[in-house]
This record gives structure tokens, sequence and C-alpha cells, in this order.
């Protein structure tokens, strides 16, 4: 059970904040990154002049006084995102959409009495260039930042990110974008880029993008793929089911799986009920949905229902993204957030109405 008093510090860390992206790791290894709503003198400011932290949160360890630290981000980033490699030996990647990535060594300080971690300052931390960043995957135990311009980097020491989408070496990948130079069109107002990645291993990678823009990477070459859609996508799940499933902006699923061995591809589309898919998740034998509706799940027969939380329980209310690991799953939305062990619902945040 989580602790009253951690979640009540919780809550109050997030007073004036809004939960922009998190990720679980396990139940007793959460992060969270947050952005200032409404400025520090009350008023609102430009989204890229607005404080974002980062929150490591551990739902089973007493929390009395001490938090967390900011990130120091104060100008400059709009959107941010974190990932986790491995387990608490391992590195927490932070990046955002603007220029650096940050990484946390290993030996943070987790204040065992609190359940907070004290993380140090990003000018304790490495810290690596990287423009035009859309977000980071772990995959294979191997981590990815993906971006603008159909850029993909895969790291390969701390710090050290290569470039697995160079256009030297991949030109098939940047072949349209080098016609848009030529036409003298802005690469900025293209909109091509990686909006979700996700792979079964490292050599059976998928990216997808605006426009139906979907590529395969085999571990040496980029490879288009010919989805029945020509809308953007927004998510990417490379579920344990073997097969792929990708989100769109309408709240359709595409279903299916590109076979390199044969060099063939099947999609077939389920029809949701609208609203934008931002989030897929595989979670005990289930693709979970996190969309602007609602949480989601893909049944047996390729249905998608939404989810029926139990009567006299949890009510749905701001939870648009979901995430999981094998033992539980994460639903969160602004502000407010809840993990699920595959029979009970458990609050970490927010303050959600309960039917009597």
């Amino acid at each position: 059970m989580i602790n009253k008093k951690a979640k009540e510090r919780f809550n109050s860390l997030l007073d004036g904040y809004a939960i922009i992206h998190a990720n679980i790791k396990s139940k007793t290894r959460i992060a969270f990154i947050i952005k200032d709503i409404g400025g520090e003198k009350g008023y609102l400011k430009d989204a890229s002049e607005l404080a974002t932290d980062f929150i490591l949160y551990n739902p089973n360890i007493r929390a009395d006084k001490h938090g967390v630290v900011a990130l120091g981000w104060k100008q400059g980033v709009r959107k941010a995102w974190v990932t986790m490699l491995g387990d608490e030996k391992n590195p927490i990647i932070l990046c955002n959409d603007l220029t650096f990535t940050y990484e946390y060594p290993s030996d943070y300080h987790l204040d065992k009495k609190t359940g907070w971690s004290k993380l140090p300052n990003p000018t304790n931390t490495k810290k690596a260039m990287i423009r035009g960043i859309l977000g980071c995957k772990v995959i294979d135990n191997e981590a990815y930042m993906f971006g603008r311009f159909r850029k993909l980097y895969k790291r390969i020491g701390v710090q050290v990110w290569k470039d697995i989408s160079y256009e030297d070496e991949h030109p098939q990948l940047h072949s349209d974008l080098e016609q848009y130079k030529k036409q003298k069109v802005h690469l900025r107002d293209v909109g091509i880029g990686f909006h979700a990645i996700d792979g079964f291993n490292k050599n059976d990678i998928y990216a997808c993008g605006d426009g139906g823009d979907c590529w395969h990477y085999n571990g040496k070459v980029w490879r288009r793929l010919d989805l029945p859609v020509s809308t953007d996508l927004t998510s990417i799940l490379c579920a344990n089911d073997g097969y792929v499933y990708i989100g769109l902006t309408h709240g359709d699923i595409i279903k299916g799986r590109y076979k390199k061995e044969s060099n063939i591809e099947n999609w077939e589309i389920l029809k949701g009920e609208g609203g934008a898919t931002n989030t897929l998740a595989w979670f005990q034998d289930k693709v979970y949905i996190g969309s602007d509706l609602g949480i989601y799940t893909i049944n047996s027969q390729s249905n998608i229902e939404q989810y029926q939380f139990p009567e006299k329980g949890w009510h749905q209310y701001s939870f648009k993204h979901v995430a999981s690991c094998d033992e539980a799953l994460l639903s969160y939305g602004t502000d407010q957030a809840l993990i699920f062990d595959g029979k009970d619902w458990e609050e970490i945040v927010g303050s959600i109405v309960v039917s009597n």
C-alpha cells in the first residue's frame, strides 16, 4: 500500500505543476517530469519559460520531509521525457525538445527515510547536445532518442550517442528531405520526423510520424513501410503477442507486422471510438491504450473496448497516457496518476472522485 504521507507529499510537490511525461520500471521505481503551469509569479508565460522538474518516486517508502531537486530547466524547454535503464544501478536519462539530454549517474542518493531521490544538479551530471529530440525509449535494454527529420540516436556509452539515421549511411531515409531542400522548402515546415519508436529487439525497430510515415530498421538499413493510412501516427507498440500496434490521431489502431525474412508486410485497421491515441502499453497479455477519451484495451478478437473501472471504484478523469513494466500498469494525466497490478488500482497522486 502507498504510504499516506508519501501521497500527501507527492501531491504537495505537484501543486501548481502538471505531469507532462512519466515512466515506470517497477512499482517502487516511477519517474515523473512535471512543468510549472502558472509561472512563479502567478501569471501565464510561454511554455518554454516555465520551470520543468523531475521526480523519482518510491511509493513504498515513507516520505516526510524532503523533496526533489529541480533540473534547472528554467528556460528553453517546452517538453521533456524520461527513461530508465535497468534497475537502480543503471542511469536515468532525461531529454528535452531543444538541445540537451542529461544522464544521472547510477550512484544517486536515495534517502531511505523519505523515499525521495536527492539528485545532483545538472551541472554535476553529464549532458550531451542533440537537437530536435521528440522522445526517448528503451529497446532491448538499450536507450534510443528520436526526433525531427527522422533522426534516431542510440546510446553506446555514458552520454555517447550514435546517429543510426545518418544521411550519408542511410540515403533512402532522407531522399524526400533532399527534394525539399532542392525546392528551397524549409525543413521545419515539412513536418517530417519520428514521433514514436519501439522494437522487438535492436535489429527489429519501427519508427513512425506524420502523414502515415513509418519505417523499419533491421540494424543495418531502413525500409519505408506501406501503411493503409496517410494520417498522423502518434504512438507505436511492439507487443509480446508478436504484432505491431500503431496509434492514430482519431482513435483507430493499425495492427500488423513487417516480416523482414520474407520482406512482406500485412496491416489491418482496428476501429476506435475517437480521440487521439497518445500512448500504448502491453500489460498482462493485453494492449492498453491511453487516449484523450479514456483508457481502452484490445480484446482477443482485435476489437477496441473502453476499459471499465470497477463499480464504486476509480473513475476515469485525466488519464491520457499509459506506461507499463512487468508488475504494474501506470496510467496518468496532467494531474492524476494510478498504478494497476492486474487486480487493484492504487492512486499515486490526485484526488479522484469515488462513487458511493
